[in-house]
């Protein structure tokens, strides 16, 4: 069955006359389990049918407890695995208080003798830190941390009107209208198309997006493959790559490769840029060479002039991925870095001021997040701020856990600066506890590589 299925069968059965019951919640949970379910999707409905299966038992069932703390923290992994936070800090309440009970003994006093008190107490202790990491950063932002009235299932991500995409696409390009529509259609039809004003046939319009560079698919994904492990294995290897597992990543690139076809310009492109940063790891490049290989690969699909020019623009995810890791290999002070910043901070203009940030979170926090660091590096404090605000509040909002530790990150690090130069700053902000709240986030992130980085910033700090 597909997500939005099993989700409604989860809401029938919460709100059916008599309420829900155990055997049913159970027998979903089962199927759930069995299911060919990917990462994402167990995370978006295994959390939600554990909650509503404790929401019918609650106390009634004594028995049930040890059943429920094997969901519950099942379903912690599941999201752990996949940086979501979908009732996140509803399980981490439920696993506490379940921990807590068993540490009491018959006395009413806590027991941490033997080796499974020990343990218990180990298991509480990084529950709670989890619990008051997640519980304090909602609250710092004033979002709710409940995950209540949530219907992320039907919400569209990156959507666009193909109308728009293909008018925008070919200005940005420099195209002209004959020379797009020669052999495709006539100019009359790609005029009414770009103006609203007629649907035209699909097979139209897939060759209108090969022609301009985009998937025939017209959807915005990172590879046009029908086999679901592909990307499963694209989701391991930048997991991979973030905790500097070179070797592993190299092994899934070489995986991937045999499962999807580089006849589709985007495939050629997404898995020519996961094999450039794979030599820039290994040290293999310089960063000269890394800056060309790159712009090689984007040009696959995109002029790199033409995203430097004015104008409206319409990228692929993997278009922008391109431009930002060739943006690591710049001058700072170039006038090319400068105006990559500005057309960034141009396409993203109406999603800062409050349009539809959910539907472009994962890419907006890739591109604006490095955006806003790089702004705090050349001192311009109060934007860095701004943006990292913003992306940290859709990141609670919409329960997505990987840059949440980065983010705090960023905030410390410019108070700091504030501080550093004399500059006033509206509030005051204890190191020791943002350091730490830092290194609880990407350790429930399983982010090792960044949970070892905050650890040493915070011991020099002690220092």
């Amino acid at each position: 069955m597909s997500l939005k299925e099993w989700n409604l069968i989860l809401e029938a059965e919460k709100y059916r006359e008599g309420g829900g019951e155990e055997a049913h919640y159970r027998e979903i949970l089962t199927g759930l389990e069995a299911a060919a379910i990917d990462g994402v999707g167990m995370a978006k409905i295994y959390p939600k049918a554990v909650y509503f299966l404790y929401g019918c038992i609650g106390k009634k069932n004594g028995a049930a407890e040890t059943e429920l703390f094997y969901h519950c923290s099942h379903a912690v992994e599941i999201l752990r695995d996949v940086s979501r936070m979908y009732y996140l800090w509803e399980l981490l309440d439920l696993r506490g208080r379940y921990l807590e009970r068993r540490m009491r003994n018959r006395s009413g006093k806590a027991d941490e003798s033997g080796a499974e008190g020990v343990e218990i107490a180990g298991m509480r202790q990084e529950n709670g830190g989890w619990k008051k990491a997640v519980e304090d950063t909602y609250a710092d932002y004033g979002v709710p941390k409940e995950t209540f009235h949530y219907c992320y299932f039907y919400l569209e991500k990156g959507v666009s009107c193909i109308s728009d995409v293909i008018r925008v696409r070919r200005r940005m390009l420099g195209m002209r209208a004959e020379e797009l529509c020669d052999g495709i259609c006539n100019i009359k039809t790609l005029r009414r198309l770009e103006n609203r004003k007629r649907v035209t046939q699909r097979a139209i319009v897939e060759e209108l997006f090969e022609r301009l560079g985009l998937p025939r698919e017209m959807t915005r994904t990172e590879l046009v493959t029908e086999r679901p492990e592909a990307r499963q294995m694209m989701e391991k290897l930048r997991y991979d790559r973030n905790e500097h597992r070179t070797e592993d990543a190299e092994q899934l690139l070489s995986g991937i490769k045999r499962l999807v076809t580089t006849k589709i310009r985007c495939n050629e492109q997404a898995l020519m840029r996961k094999e450039i940063n794979l030599k820039k790891d290994r040290g293999e490049i310089t960063g000269e060479e890394y800056y060309r290989q790159m712009r090689i690969a984007l040009e696959l699909t995109l002029p790199f002039a033409a995203f430097l020019r004015e104008g409206e623009k319409y990228l692929t995810y993997e278009e922008q991925a391109c431009i930002q890791n060739m943006m690591q290999e710049m001058d700072r002070h170039s006038s090319e870095f400068q105006i990559c910043m500005t057309r960034f901070k141009e396409i993203y203009h109406s999603v800062t001021e409050g349009e539809l940030l959910e539907t472009v979170g994962g890419m907006y926090g890739f591109i604006m997040g490095y955006v806003a660091s790089e702004l705090g590096n050349c001192g311009e404090l109060d934007q860095a701020d701004w943006y990292s605000e913003i992306l940290i509040k859709e990141e609670l909002r919409s329960r997505r856990l990987a840059s949440l530790a980065a983010g705090l990150y960023d905030r410390w690090w410019n108070y700091t600066e504030r501080k550093r130069k004399g500059i006033s700053s509206g509030r005051t902000l204890d190191g020791e506890k943002e350091l730490t709240k830092c290194i609880l986030l990407s350790n429930l992130a399983r982010q090792k590589y960044y949970e070892s980085f905050y650890q040493d910033k915070l011991e020099q700090k002690r220092v």
